[in-house]
Protein backbone atom coordinates (compact mmCIF):
# COMPACT_ATOMS: atom_id res chain seq x y z
CA UNK A 1 0.00 0.00 0.00
CA UNK A 2 2.76 2.47 0.90
CA UNK A 3 4.46 1.95 -2.47
CA UNK A 4 1.17 2.80 -4.19
CA UNK A 5 0.70 5.89 -2.02
CA UNK A 6 4.26 7.00 -2.69
CA UNK A 7 3.63 6.56 -6.41
CA UNK A 8 0.41 8.55 -6.17
CA UNK A 9 1.91 11.49 -4.29
CA UNK A 10 5.00 11.62 -6.47
CA UNK A 11 3.14 11.21 -9.76
CA UNK A 12 0.59 13.87 -8.95
CA UNK A 13 3.15 16.40 -7.85
CA UNK A 14 5.53 15.80 -10.74
CA UNK A 15 2.70 15.78 -13.24
CA UNK A 16 1.31 18.98 -11.80
CA UNK A 17 4.74 20.61 -11.82
CA UNK A 18 4.57 20.65 -15.63
CA UNK A 19 4.81 24.25 -16.83
CA UNK A 20 1.82 26.21 -18.04
CA UNK A 21 0.79 29.62 -19.26
CA UNK A 22 0.62 32.19 -16.51
CA UNK A 23 1.75 35.66 -15.60
CA UNK A 24 5.00 34.07 -14.38
CA UNK A 25 6.87 31.61 -16.61
CA UNK A 26 8.97 28.83 -15.12
CA UNK A 27 12.56 28.74 -16.27
CA UNK A 28 13.66 25.78 -18.37
CA UNK A 29 16.32 23.55 -16.89
CA UNK A 30 16.85 21.49 -13.75
CA UNK A 31 14.22 21.67 -11.01
CA UNK A 32 14.14 20.04 -7.59
CA UNK A 33 10.77 19.12 -6.09
CA UNK A 34 10.38 18.28 -2.40
CA UNK A 35 7.24 16.40 -1.33
CA UNK A 36 6.11 16.02 2.28
CA UNK A 37 3.31 13.47 2.79
CA UNK A 38 1.02 13.15 5.80
CA UNK A 39 -1.11 10.01 5.88
CA UNK A 40 -3.17 11.25 8.83
CA UNK A 41 -5.11 8.35 10.32
CA UNK A 42 -4.05 6.03 7.48
CA UNK A 43 -0.74 5.34 9.20
CA UNK A 44 -0.37 4.59 12.90
CA UNK A 45 1.51 7.25 14.82
CA UNK A 46 4.90 6.03 16.02
CA UNK A 47 6.41 7.71 19.09
CA UNK A 48 9.60 9.65 18.18
CA UNK A 49 11.88 7.47 20.36
CA UNK A 50 10.59 4.28 18.70
CA UNK A 51 10.94 5.85 15.25
CA UNK A 52 14.61 6.63 16.05
CA UNK A 53 15.20 3.05 17.22
CA UNK A 54 13.66 1.71 14.03
CA UNK A 55 15.79 4.01 11.87
CA UNK A 56 18.87 2.95 13.85
CA UNK A 57 18.04 -0.67 13.03
CA UNK A 58 17.88 0.18 9.33
CA UNK A 59 14.09 0.13 9.01
CA UNK A 60 12.90 2.71 6.51
CA UNK A 61 9.62 4.38 7.34
CA UNK A 62 7.58 5.56 4.37
CA UNK A 63 6.95 9.31 4.43
CA UNK A 64 9.05 9.86 7.57
CA UNK A 65 11.29 12.11 5.48
CA UNK A 66 10.45 14.32 2.51
CA UNK A 67 10.75 12.78 -0.95
CA UNK A 68 13.03 14.77 -3.28
CA UNK A 69 12.97 14.47 -7.07
CA UNK A 70 14.85 16.29 -9.79
CA UNK A 71 13.12 16.97 -13.08
CA UNK A 72 14.23 18.61 -16.30
CA UNK A 73 11.96 21.06 -18.12
CA UNK A 74 12.83 21.73 -21.75
CA UNK A 75 12.36 25.22 -23.27
CA UNK A 76 9.55 23.89 -25.48
CA UNK A 77 7.77 22.49 -22.42
CA UNK A 78 8.00 25.83 -20.65
CA UNK A 79 6.64 27.57 -23.78
CA UNK A 80 3.46 25.43 -23.78
CA UNK A 81 0.25 27.28 -23.10
CA UNK A 82 -1.65 24.57 -21.19
CA UNK A 83 -1.50 22.39 -18.10
CA UNK A 84 -1.79 18.78 -19.28
CA UNK A 85 -3.99 16.41 -17.35
CA UNK A 86 -1.96 13.59 -15.85
CA UNK A 87 -2.57 9.91 -15.11
CA UNK A 88 -0.62 7.29 -13.15
CA UNK A 89 -1.19 3.70 -14.30
CA UNK A 90 0.29 2.24 -11.08
CA UNK A 91 -2.35 3.79 -8.81
CA UNK A 92 -5.15 4.31 -11.35
CA UNK A 93 -5.25 8.01 -10.49
CA UNK A 94 -5.59 10.98 -12.82
CA UNK A 95 -6.00 14.73 -12.60
CA UNK A 96 -9.12 16.37 -14.01
CA UNK A 97 -10.52 19.84 -14.55
CA UNK A 98 -7.22 21.71 -14.13
CA UNK A 99 -7.85 25.45 -14.05
CA UNK A 100 -5.66 28.48 -13.51
CA UNK A 101 -6.09 32.02 -12.37
CA UNK A 102 -2.91 34.01 -12.90
CA UNK A 103 -0.15 32.04 -11.19
CA UNK A 104 -2.51 29.75 -9.24
CA UNK A 105 -3.62 26.32 -10.46
CA UNK A 106 -6.19 23.93 -9.05
CA UNK A 107 -7.74 20.64 -10.06
CA UNK A 108 -9.26 17.37 -8.98
CA UNK A 109 -7.82 13.89 -8.44
CA UNK A 110 -9.87 10.82 -9.38
CA UNK A 111 -8.66 7.28 -8.61
CA UNK A 112 -10.34 4.14 -9.95
CA UNK A 113 -7.58 1.51 -9.80
CA UNK A 114 -5.42 0.21 -6.95
CA UNK A 115 -6.65 3.29 -5.13
CA UNK A 116 -10.26 4.40 -5.26
CA UNK A 117 -11.34 7.85 -4.18
CA UNK A 118 -10.96 11.50 -4.97
CA UNK A 119 -9.13 14.60 -3.96
CA UNK A 120 -7.96 18.06 -4.85
CA UNK A 121 -4.69 19.71 -5.74
CA UNK A 122 -3.41 23.25 -5.98
CA UNK A 123 -0.17 24.95 -6.95
CA UNK A 124 1.12 28.52 -7.05
CA UNK A 125 4.11 29.80 -8.98
CA UNK A 126 5.84 32.06 -6.48
CA UNK A 127 8.43 33.19 -9.01
CA UNK A 128 10.02 31.98 -12.25
CA UNK A 129 12.32 29.89 -10.03
CA UNK A 130 9.93 28.44 -7.42
CA UNK A 131 6.48 27.00 -6.77
CA UNK A 132 4.49 25.59 -3.83
CA UNK A 133 1.38 23.46 -3.63
CA UNK A 134 -0.60 20.76 -1.89
CA UNK A 135 -2.81 17.75 -2.55
CA UNK A 136 -5.56 16.15 -0.46
CA UNK A 137 -6.96 12.68 -1.12
CA UNK A 138 -9.50 10.46 0.58
CA UNK A 139 -10.46 6.95 -0.46
CA UNK A 140 -9.54 3.28 -0.09
CA UNK A 141 -6.56 1.20 -1.14
CA UNK A 142 -6.46 -2.46 -2.15
CA UNK A 143 -7.98 -4.60 0.56
CA UNK A 144 -10.45 -1.84 1.52
CA UNK A 145 -7.90 -0.01 3.65
CA UNK A 146 -9.03 3.60 4.23
CA UNK A 147 -6.56 6.19 2.97
CA UNK A 148 -6.34 9.86 3.86
CA UNK A 149 -3.39 11.65 2.30
CA UNK A 150 -2.28 15.27 2.49
CA UNK A 151 0.91 16.34 0.75
CA UNK A 152 2.70 19.64 0.51
CA UNK A 153 5.30 20.23 -2.15
CA UNK A 154 7.69 22.90 -3.29
CA UNK A 155 9.94 23.27 -6.27
CA UNK A 156 13.01 25.31 -6.94
CA UNK A 157 15.03 25.94 -10.07
CA UNK A 158 18.62 24.69 -9.79
CA UNK A 159 20.01 25.87 -13.12
CA UNK A 160 19.77 25.74 -16.90
CA UNK A 161 21.85 22.55 -17.28
CA UNK A 162 19.90 19.34 -16.58
CA UNK A 163 23.00 17.14 -16.65
CA UNK A 164 21.95 13.47 -16.64
CA UNK A 165 18.34 14.16 -15.60
CA UNK A 166 15.95 13.23 -18.45
CA UNK A 167 13.21 15.65 -19.54
CA UNK A 168 9.91 15.43 -17.67
CA UNK A 169 7.52 13.17 -19.54
CA UNK A 170 10.37 11.83 -21.69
Amino acid sequence: MFRTLTSLATALVLGFAWPAAAATKQKPGLWETTIRVDLGDSMPQIPPHLLEQMRGAGVEMPFAEPVVHRICLLPEQVAQDTVPEFSDPDSGCATRNITREGDRYSGQIACNGRLRGQGTLQMSLTSSESYVGSTDFSGVAEGSLPVTLHSEFSGRWLGADCGEVPPLGG
